[in-house]
């Protein structure tokens, strides 16, 4: 999916410009905004987040402030004092954000509703600290797309991956573990929110908004200040059981190794030689056990275990045999993951057995 109608010249003007940014240092979250083409952030509904005056807010929090600490001077409280007076020195009318260190334009609460914390990955989320967002991470924090589907982007584009086929036609069945093995050059970032897809964003991610880049009239593209198009569903995705994983995301430089964000914890290195090597390993052992009748769970269930399912008929020595390339890496953290979306084979079709002698109709002659 294009995130913006640019031409050939200009994308690759603005893939170079990017490469030079992130050979330096770029948060995954700015990378992400502006590969889809700087859209301004929104609302799940379509309705605009402005940014905020936060001079003006200073001023009036600086007012405050001075009001609290008049009151309790009066009344001689001297550590209250000095604690609200450490909190003045800290109002600045130019705040930067605590996502990526850049300009602010937004307050936090802006991004992150009330009743969300990120109390376990807040040091990851906010390393810079503060109360401020800038549009780039706001809008990554707000954008339901990304949480809908596996995505990767590069400078000038962001296209998202199924992990599942098209209900209700299993031909289309994807292979992601494919995809994930093919990255695109770098730099490019890599995301996968399982959970969002879990909870059916896959089958939802066409009801996302998401920037327009077609030149034909939509009666369903919306016009926003500075000339940006958003693609806004009349039944838009209001809301979705789903992790932020864009604003853990990073930028990676290499096709060999490089990092997939997976939900909001899943930090995962995808080693792309060495995953190549395990599928075909572990794939020839599937399609050995599902030739053999091995359900699909009891399959998978062998592999994260190393030990052969029940009913699978292989000597000892043979079975220690096929698994001991898979051994070193069985407690890596990404492989639950690698196993789970290794593609499974079909089990061999049913063949219908001749009935016995005594049971078969006899043969009339008309």
């Amino acid at each position: 999916m294009w995130a913006t109608g640019r031409t050939y010249k200009d994308r690759f003007a603005i893939s170079k410009a990017m490469s030079n940014q992130v050979a330096g240092s770029m948060r995954g979250t700015k990378f992400l905004w502006q590969a889809a083409g700087c859209p301004p952030p929104t609302e799940t509904d379509g309705t605009p987040i402005l940014p905020r005056d936060l001079r003006a807010e200073a001023e009036r929090e600086r007012r405050r402030l001075r009001k609290q600490i008049d009151a309790v001077r009066a009344v001689g409280d001297s550590a209250a004092v000095e604690s609200l007076e450490r909190t003045l020195a800290t109002v600045v009318d130019d705040p930067y954000c605590a996502s990526c260190g850049g300009a602010a334009s937004h307050r936090f609460d802006d991004a992150i509703s009330d009743n969300f914390t990120t109390v376990k990955n807040a040091h990851r989320a906010w390393p810079f600290g503060g109360r401020h967002v800038c549009a780039a991470c706001l809008w990554c924090c707000k954008t339901l797309a990304l949480r809908c589907a596996g995505f990767f982007a590069r400078p000038d584009r962001i296209w998202f991956f199924a992990l599942r086929p098209i209900p209700g036609v299993p031909s289309t069945r994807p292979d992601p573990l494919d995809v994930l093995l093919h990255p695109p050059d770098p730099p490019f970032v890599a995301g996968l929110p399982l959970y969002g897809i879990d909870h059916g964003g896959e089958a939802n991610l066409h009801r996302a908004i998401w920037p327009w880049a077609g030149n034909a009239p939509h009666a369903a593209v919306r016009a926003y200040d500075g000339g940006a198009r958003l693609f806004v569903p009349t039944n838009p995705l209001i809301k979705l059981q789903s992790k932020h994983t864009a604003l853990y995301a990073e930028v990676s430089l290499s096709r060999g190794r490089y990092r997939l964000q997976v939900d909001d914890t899943g930090d995962v290195t995808v080693d792309v030689p060495l995953w190549t090597r395990l599928r075909i390993v572990c794939g020839e052992l599937l399609d050995e056990m599902r030739r053999a009748g091995v359900g699909a769970q009891e399959a998978r269930e062998a592999l994260i275990t190393l030990r052969p399912p029940r009913g699978y008929l292989i000597r000892t020595a043979m079975w220690h045999e096929r698994v001991e390339p898979m051994r070193p890496h069985v407690g890596a953290a990404w492989w639950g993951l690698f196993t789970t979306l290794l593609p499974m084979p079909d089990l061999p079709a049913k063949t219908t057995k001749p009935a016995p002698i005594a049971n078969r109709r006899p043969h009339v002659t008309p």
